[in-house]
């Protein structure tokens, strides 16, 4: 039985802290929309990421023990270069459509902050991401005692017809496995918020190997499948009613069941980029889908290299702009502490944006 605390009471409303995720807040996160000015979509496959989450919490605001809001936090730890420190990532923070504009996370959200730090009273950071068009969530958050530090710019790639390569192959050996880790932690050590809690998830790990059988890039994949009920502007509501009917098109981005692959974990050796574009498109292949997203921050020295090496595909130019903002908030960290942290570019986690 998951355990459940009352942190304030304030009838009609009770902040609540769960230790875990209970099963009514899932349903509610199933029914839920996300996003507010850009595109509006429901994730059909919530349900199954929920038990990967790294040591969670749920911190909710109920009305008569009815969900009105959530946010969860998961505990990890990450690396800023040789450093290693306690991170809590807050992810599903969100509000039933029924109260949105009555101002409960406005209401409540410092005091959440407050009872969530009391809980931790040692160094942290926290961060939360949010969506750049969400402004309503962008204000709660900085209300709340975070501030903007990085823009993680999403990435598509799409192919009609992925080609099938005989270099790519699951990395499944423990020897293979702890090579890819060495590689990951040489590639991101200059940067902050580095993880690799879902690496290997499902055995879904790829490596491409050159000619002599030796690693050249890697990549891990996650699932994802979305409901996409509104896109913005008129061209937005226009595809949302024709996509679903056009055969071709629709292989790339269907909004009535859009299935694409969420890449992380990412690397390449130098001077080899263009071949993610091989890896990439033999994953898709394997996994009989047409479309990936990755995420990097903008200050990343790879963001160049892994959007100008190679033809992105077609479903680049739709989602290009769908940046996400990076708030965080330090706990009993030194200024200078702080901002070397914050001068690092972010490793982005596609577990934690898909």
């Amino acid at each position: 039985m998951i355990q459940k605390d009352i942190l304030l009471n304030e009838a009609p409303h009770t902040v609540v802290r769960y230790h875990g995720i209970p099963v009514h807040a899932i349903d509610f996160w199933k029914r839920i929309s996300w996003g507010a000015e850009g595109a509006v979509y429901q994730n059909l496959l919530v349900e199954e990421h929920i038990p990967h989450i790294v040591d969670p919490s749920l911190l909710a605001i109920e009305t008569e023990g009815q969900l009105q809001a959530t946010a969860v936090f998961s505990h990890v730890k990450v690396h800023s270069g040789p450093q290693q420190y306690s991170c809590h990532y807050i992810r599903y923070f969100a509000t039933d459509s029924a109260v949105r504009g009555q101002g409960l996370t406005k209401r409540y959200g410092h005091q959440i902050m407050s009872l969530v730090k009391e809980q931790f009273p040692g160094q942290a950071m926290y961060f939360a991401l949010v969506e750049r068009g969400n402004k309503a969530s962008f204000k709660s958050v900085q209300r709340a005692g975070y501030e903007h530090t990085a823009t993680i710019k999403t990435i598509g790639f799409s192919r009609f017809f992925p080609r099938r390569s005989s270099r790519i192959h699951l990395c499944q050996s423990s020897e293979e496995r702890r090579l890819v880790l060495q590689k990951l932690h040489t590639f991101y050590g200059e940067h902050a918020l580095v993880q690799f809690n879902p690496v290997f998830l499902h055995n879904q790990y790829y490596v491409l190997k050159d000619h002599s059988g030796k690693i050249i890039a890697g990549c891990q994949y996650h699932r994802c499948h979305w409901r996409v009920n509104k896109m913005p502007g008129f061209t937005g509501k226009l595809l949302v009613k024709t996509l679903p009917y056009l055969p071709l098109l629709r292989r790339i981005f269907n909004p009535k069941s859009f299935k694409f692959l969420a890449f992380e974990a990412i690397f390449v050796e130098t001077g080899a980029e263009a071949a993610l574009a091989e890896l990439f498109e033999g994953i898709l292949q394997l996994e009989k889908l047409n479309t990936a997203m990755y995420w990097l921050d903008s200050r990343d020295p790879q963001f160049q290299a892994w959007t100008q090496r190679f033809p992105l595909g077609l479903i680049h130019p739709f989602i290009k702009s769908n940046d996400v903002y990076m708030m965080q908030s330090f706990q009993n960290f030194s200024e200078a502490e702080a901002q070397a942290f914050k001068n690092r570019p972010f490793y982005a986690s596609a577990f934690d944006y898909a």
